[in-house]
């Protein structure tokens, strides 16, 4: 007849060693580290697709624009003074932090816009990404920022970089369809989001495809998504764009001619360069 194991030897049965213990920790460390890139790269993803579909729905609008106004461009941004695609004239410009109050003043000059009656909504002017981080990591980044409302910048080539007199812009048949007018500003220096128009050269966001970006000078291996006059959007990486743009901060004068205009450096006034090394 068999004996009854007693209470002792039962748990003594179960129970795991101290190296049974190590193990299994080690193991579910190990599927941690696999597991969570993954589920990282997926939220990028996520992230993603709606950044793009703001893109095009925003060229969307710019193409319904010009075919109300003779073909003409919405007007860049170039300064917060004049009325924009993005905002009124008169802009209320922040840099002290965005509160409440200067959030809901911006968003009403928003409203007046060049392309609010075609869109009706201010949530396709930021990427979903930049909406997040400046609640968290880069908080006091977007803080300094003057404009809290977009994400996005467009290319100054529209008014010729600031040459194109009495606040004209040119018309959109002047721009090769592929050419870019859109792009992620890069949200590490608040600087770039001093109004909503650029020069290629000022930056974009690497915030997809990297978790790893600090410095807009150095490639991270990210990129960002853009919009183009012909009305589409794409993603680019951080060395497709500057390979157009020419090293950041230098205005494209490295650029030689023979790459000259490109699809961000295209000027219509500047049929040699495209405005670059001005």
């Amino acid at each position: 007849m068999k004996s009854i194991p007693s209470l002792i030897e039962i748990r003594k049965r179960v129970a795991f060693t101290l190296i049974e213990l190590l193990v299994v920790i080690a193991i579910i460390a190990i599927l941690a580290s696999l597991l969570l890139p993954v589920l990282s790269r997926a939220k990028d993803k996520g992230y993603g697709a709606i950044d793009l579909n703001n893109n095009r729905q925003v060229m969307m609008a710019m193409t319904m624009y010009t075919q109300d106004h003779e073909d003409y461009m919405p007007a860049p941004g170039w300064g917060t003074g004049r009325a924009s695609w993005l905002y009124g004239a008169g802009f209320p410009r922040g840099g002290n932090g965005a509160t409440d109050q200067m959030v809901a003043r911006q968003l009403e000059s928003v409203k007046k816009g060049q392309l609010w009656p075609y869109l009706e909504t201010e949530k396709v002017y930021m990427c979903p990404l930049d909406f997040k981080e400046q609640k968290g990591s880069k908080k006091r980044l977007f803080n300094q920022r003057v404009v809290y409302l977009s994400s996005y910048v467009w290319n100054g080539s529209i008014i010729s970089y600031g040459r194109l007199a009495n606040a004209n812009t040119h018309k959109l048949s002047s721009f090769e369809s592929h050419y870019i007018l859109q792009w992620e500003g890069d949200e590490l220096n608040p600087f770039f989001f001093n109004d909503v128009s650029s020069r290629p050269d000022r930056g974009i966001s690497q915030r997809h495809g990297t978790i790893a970006a600090n410095d807009f000078r150095r490639n991270a291996g990210g990129g960002a998504h853009v919009g183009t006059f012909g009305g589409s959007a794409r993603y680019i990486t951080y060395t497709e764009y500057y390979a157009l743009a020419g090293a950041p901060m230098t205005s494209g004068a490295a650029l030689k001619d023979s790459a000259l205009p490109n699809a961000l450096w295209n000027d219509p006034q500047d049929p040699r360069r495209g405005g670059a090394g001005r």
